[in-house]
């Protein structure tokens, strides 16, 4: 129909059609005024999440040389030494 103001559809079906890879190539990834990408946003997640467990890590071995070290002290002078 020409002058017909009519969308056109094409499907790309995944493995099915080579329209699947000029759909792919056409699309770009939205930067949302220079916004984390979700990609980032998950990299930056899983920093955190890693810096917390070594945080607690120290802590958690922290506190069981401290308690180690007042139990020898209080076992040193228990026995007299």
């Amino acid at each position: 129909m020409r002058g017909s103001k009519a969308l056109t559809i094409q499907l790309a079906r995944q493995g099915l059609d080579g329209a699947e890879y000029e759909f792919a190539r056409l699309l770009v990834e939205d930067r949302n005024n220079e916004a984390q990408s979700y990609v980032d946003w998950l990299v930056h997640i899983h920093r955190h999440v890693q810096l917390e467990v070594s945080l607690f890590k120290f802590e958690y071995w922290y506190k069981a040389v401290m308690l180690i070290q007042i139990f020898a002290v209080n076992w040193s002078e228990k026995e007299g030494r």
